[in-house]
């Protein structure tokens, strides 16, 4: 097991846990600032990431947390803007 393993599964936790406030807001139906394809790309990016750390055989850089965020935050932010893009019809 190398340092490097650890260092990166630190940062990439605390990279996680600072999402965490926007996950419970979006969870509750909060408008909120991110942009649907702004958790798209950095969903696919985190995925690509963790593929190049097994590649590496840091295993414990492959721990999804962070990505699981944003992958959380990709569904709840889409489903959010697509309630809010169904309006009720009044008269």
């Amino acid at each position: 097991m190398v340092w490097q393993d650890f260092a990166l599964t630190l940062i990439n936790s605390s990279f996680g846990f600072a999402m965490l406030p926007e996950l419970r807001d979006v969870i509750k139906g909060k408008k909120i600032n991110i942009n649907v394809h702004t958790c798209l790309v950095t969903f696919l990016l985190l995925c690509g990431t963790n593929i190049i750390m097994a590649t590496l055989e840091f295993w414990f850089s492959t721990i999804p947390f962070c990505t699981s965020i944003w992958g959380l935050l990709l569904y709840f932010s889409w489903k959010n803007k697509k309630e809010e893009n169904i309006t009720p019809i009044t008269q």
